[in-house]
């Protein structure tokens, strides 16, 4: 056996072709190894899920679709991302890794960006949400020089949903509704609890939606200007 990453990749300039595949890296760097002068766009994780039988796992992937596979040599295969992403999380999950970085991800990068784009760092380069079988987690990729790379990994169980008084984000739920609350996010928790938000808008955020400065701000008598 051969612990490795199985993955999920799409390129927008391969509309309806999906990439299965498996690497001994990570999927976000083999996605960057793709990326050649006859690749016109750069390739996106959509998911990936790190396993004790990588082989194994990537075999079953490819047989399960076979009538779906573009070219009988090449790794493509003409399906939805929803289907490609059920298929795995049901194919990998009596193999997943016995380590602190065991379980699934989902790349959010491209959902972030369009949610809360003009607020996010300049030097993020790829955001995931990764849930394993006691935890939910942030990994932020940040670019830290040429060519160089650091992951910044946040638990999200202290996020508490204020209505209901309970963790945000549950175990109980699948990836992709985590996923999507934490895209839901309103700025002043992003900024609060992730690392995510670029230092020009932190102090405008905090300012204007922290309760503490609101409060302040409305207890401060009005002053006539002569």
């Amino acid at each position: 056996m051969s612990v490795g990453s199985v993955y999920v990749l799409y390129n927008p300039s391969m509309p309806g072709l999906l990439k299965i595949g498996r690497t001994k890296r990570t999927a976000e760097r083999r996605a960057r190894e793709l990326r050649t002068t006859g690749v016109p766009s750069q390739f996106i994780v959509l998911f990936d899920v790190l396993v004790d039988d990588v082989d194994r796992v990537e075999s079953a992937m490819h047989q399960r679709f076979a009538a779906a596979r573009h070219d009988p040599k090449r790794e493509f295969f003409r399906l939805a991302p929803r289907e490609a992403i059920s298929a795995l999380l049901e194919e990998s999950s009596a193999f997943l890794k016995g380590s602190p970085f065991q379980g699934s991800r989902l790349d959010i990068t491209a959902a972030l960006q369009a949610s809360h784009g003009p607020i996010l760092r300049d030097d993020l380069s790829t955001v995931c949400m990764v849930q394993t079988a006691d935890s939910v987690k942030l990994a932020a990729e940040m670019l830290t020089g040429i060519g160089q790379r650091t992951t910044i990994e946040t638990e999200l169980g202290f996020i508490v949903d204020g209505s209901a008084d309970e963790p945000l984000f549950s175990l109980e739920d699948s990836l992709e509704v985590n996923a999507q609350r934490f895209v839901d996010l309103d700025e002043l928790t992003l900024l609060m609890c992730t690392p995510l938000v670029h230092g020009d808008h932190a102090e405008r955020i905090d300012h204007e939606q922290n309760p503490y400065w609101t409060a302040l701000w409305d207890s401060l008598p009005d002053v006539d200007s002569d």
